[in-house]
C-alpha cells in the first residue's frame, strides 16, 4: 500500500465543507450530523462558514483506522462455534424446524387380515 506525499500538501489550507465531503468520500449532510453529535473531524467555524483544515482531515482518517484485534477474532469466532453446538442453537433465518412425529398407517391398526384386499375365492 502506498503512501500518500503530503509533501506537495498545504495542510494549513482551509476546505469549504462541500471540499472536506468531497475528501473524506462522505455526503455534506454526514459532516453535519458528526457537528451536531460533537463527532467527526475537527473545523473551524468562521462567522456562517464552516472550514476544515487538510491536516485535521488528515488526522481524522489516521484515528478512525481500526486495525483487528486477531486473538479476540479468535475468540469470537470459537464462541460462535460453541453456540453453533450447543443444543439450545437457534439460527438466525429462523427457528429450527420441529421433527415430524410419522403416524402409523389405519391400515396397521385394524390388523394384517385388512391389509389384503384381494377377495378370497
Amino acid at each position: 500500500m502506498s503512501q500518500l506525499d503530503l509533501s506537495n500538501f498545504d495542510l494549513f489550507q482551509l476546505l469549504t465543507e462541500r471540499e472536506a465531503a468531497d475528501f473524506l468520500n462522505n455526503s455534506q449532510r454526514t459532516l453535519q450530523g458528526w457537528r451536531a453529535r460533537s463527532t467527526g473531524p475537527r473545523y473551524k467555524k468562521m462567522g456562517k462558514g464552516i472550514r476544515y483544515m487538510l491536516g485535521d482531515l488528515l488526522d481524522f482518517i489516521k484515528e478512525s483506522t481500526v486495525v483487528p484485534n486477531e486473538l479476540e477474532e479468535k475468540r469470537i469466532q470459537a464462541a460462535r462455534a460453541a453456540m453453533r453446538e450447543s443444543a439450545g442453537y437457534v439460527p438466525k433465518r429462523g427457528r429450527p424446524r420441529k421433527q415430524r412425529t410419522i403416524i402409523s398407517s389405519p391400515l396397521k391398526k385394524i390388523g394384517a387380515e385388512s391389509t389384503d384386499l384381494a377377495p378370497q375365492a
